[in-house]
């Protein structure tokens, strides 16, 4: 039977394939729809699936806080539809449909097969993480040419000018491929496939974490392994996204702590350096938010200006939408995950989207306890180091600005829920060094 991709092929299959081919995605000029008719598409297949099998559709405990927050922002929207521009409620209408598809990601992700949807995933990501690093170096290169501001319209905007007229599909179809940031003297910033800078912090951050554990898996593969880590890095430094290259080290430091046999020794030894060093965090922190002075006087702005409106307007709900005003082109609620939230949902959508990020936490953590090999011992470090990562980055940014940001945030949170599953109930996820040795040479 031939193979027709998304149609008859395994669902394990099409959700790797659709993260592995996100730099095509966005060449093409897709992004603004691949995503959430795949996720569609799988979810729907899921749905007869279940109904032809007679089986129930299983949804994680821990999803029922999301689902609060969903219906939370649709309350919302509806609520403040009647006095909010029609432009900013269709944004905020897309961005509660990338809330949605999330959620239909995550159920098909926890209903799938986690032998075979882990393995095709981490080796997604190390494709995804190789294009990335050498997309960096291009990019590079291309700077010191003396592109400074390059951007490059997609195949689709192409084919259809008309496009480009129209702000939703001219922000998120437009290729900026160099910019140029002070940082002590000017210097490269890469946006590569992500639309912006910062996005392409928060994508390094989600996939650096699978590349790892692919190339922990596959140990025989060291330079290869070396070179894939050092590209990485490169295009994690040159997006110049600082949350993410501190929520990457944060999340690394307390992960290292986690996987620590003995926690309590690891997590004292951890807090006594942190406390000695307070002073040196500090300047450290300061330094930091200097290197680019007038960045951090607009978002702060953002951020007062939003606290302010919403705690006027409708605290507990919020605005539904996010504004404008004259002192920005940035709608006001963005730049900052959770106060974005607190602007468009107000408190009720802000816990309930928290109450859901702690009890995964929660759920990430308790899985310690279960683990009986060092293959899952690592998958668990490297999904926690993803997770807590993607959620510091996420304190100056958004996961909902550009749709494959959206869907590689929920696959691996869906990842990370599915592998704790069979981590649980003692089912190997991923097999030993010497199952896939001895599978190489019987191969051979």
């Amino acid at each position: 039977m031939v193979k027709i991709p998304f149609l008859n092929t395994e669902p394990e299959t099409d959700i790797a394939a659709v993260a592995a081919l996100t730099p095509l995605w966005w060449g093409l000029g897709f992004s603004f729809f691949i995503y959430h008719g795949v996720v569609l598409l799988l979810f729907m297949k899921l749905v007869f699936r279940s109904r032809n099998n007679r089986a129930a559709l299983r949804v994680p405990k821990i999803c029922y806080a999301y689902g609060a927050f969903l219906v939370i922002y649709a309350v919302s929207l509806l609520v403040n539809a009647g006095e909010r521009p029609a432009q900013r409620l269709f944004a905020s209408a897309n961005n509660w449909g990338m809330f949605l598809m999330g959620a239909m990601l995550l159920l098909v992700v926890y209903n799938s097969d986690p032998a075979k949807l882990v393995p095709k995933t981490m080796n997604a990501c190390r494709w995804l993480c190789l294009i990335s690093g050498l997309l960096a170096c291009v990019s590079l290169l291309l700077w010191l040419a003396g592109f400074h501001e390059l951007f490059v319209q997609p195949v689709l905007m192409r084919l259809m000018p008309s496009l480009s007229e129209y702000p939703f599909f001219n922000s998120l179809m437009i290729m900026k491929i160099t910019m140029t940031e002070w940082l002590w003297v000017q210097a490269p910033r890469l946006s590569l496939y992500s639309g912006a800078p910062t996005a392409t912090g928060g994508l390094m951050v989600m996939i650096m974490p699978l590349m790892l554990a692919f190339f922990y898996w596959r140990r025989g593969r060291f330079f290869e392994g070396l070179s894939v880590q050092l590209l990485s890095y490169f295009a994690l430094f040159f997006a110049q996204s600082r949350s993410a290259v501190c929520g990457w080290f944060a999340a690394l430091f307390f992960v290292e702590m986690m996987t620590r046999r003995r926690k309590f020794i690891a997590v004292f030894t951890g807090a006594l350096a942190l406390t000695a060093s307070a002073n040196w965090l500090y300047d450290g922190i300061l330094w930091l938010l200097n290197l680019r002075p007038a960045s951090n006087v607009g978002r702060f702005k953002l951020y007062d200006e939003a606290i302010e409106i919403v705690r006027d307007e409708n605290l507990l709900l919020g605005l539904g939408i996010r504004l404008r005003d004259d002192f920005t082109m940035t709608p006001i609620g963005s730049h900052a995950f959770y106060i974005e939230l607190l602007f468009v949902t107000g408190l009720l959508g802000l816990m309930a989207y928290i109450l859901f990020q702690l009890l995964i936490g929660w759920y990430w953590l308790r899985q310690c306890k279960f683990l009986r090999s060092e293959e899952d011992r690592q998958l668990w470090k490297y999904l926690g180091l993803g997770f807590w990562a993607t959620n510091l980055w996420l304190m100056t940014d958004s996961i909902v600005a550009f749709p494959h940001i959206t869907y590689l945030y929920f696959l691996l949170t869906g990842l990370l829920l599915v592998v704790g599953k069979a981590i649980e109930q003692g089912v190997p996820v991923l097999p030993s060094l010497q199952q896939t040795l001895a599978e190489k040479e019987a191969a051979g």
